[in-house]
């Protein structure tokens, strides 16, 4: 028997209530591998790249970084490493890869996205196929 749009979406708004312990235990986690390897060889908001270097999962040019580094709890920042940083630690890559996968698995991973942005969006998407159905 499939189950009702009703369910699905009751399931959904109980979803966010789920997720939220798993964003914090994948944050702390990718902080923790971060702290282990220093991929970035980080201080305050310089990193291995150098500034005004460009490469992919790069934090040169985002809203959030600070003269200290991101200014919000961004699962997307603590767990991708740009090409300079994944050259410097491939043992911390794949660890932060693995988290990346469960983090997507739970749609987790907003582009530089904050934790309230990744909330919103998921509420805004639930709205969204309240609206639909």
């Amino acid at each position: 028997m499939k189950p009702t749009i009703e369910a699905v979406l009751t399931y959904n708004l109980s979803l966010k209530r789920t997720v939220e312990p798993i964003y914090d235990y994948l944050y702390t986690t990718g902080q923790e591998i971060l702290d282990k390897y220093n991929p970035c060889k980080a201080n305050g908001a310089d990193c291995v790249a150098g500034k005004g270097k460009r490469c992919d999962h790069c934090c040169g040019g985002c809203p959030y970084l600070g003269d200290e580094g991101c200014t919000v709890k961004s699962l997307w920042c603590k767990l991708m490493l740009c090409c300079w940083a994944r050259t410097q630690s491939p043992e911390g890559e794949e660890e932060l890869k693995t988290l990346r996968e469960q983090a997507a698995h739970w749609g987790l991973l907003g582009y530089r996205a904050s934790k309230e942005d990744t909330f919103r969006h998921i509420s805004k998407t639930i709205r969204r196929m309240r609206k639909e159905h």
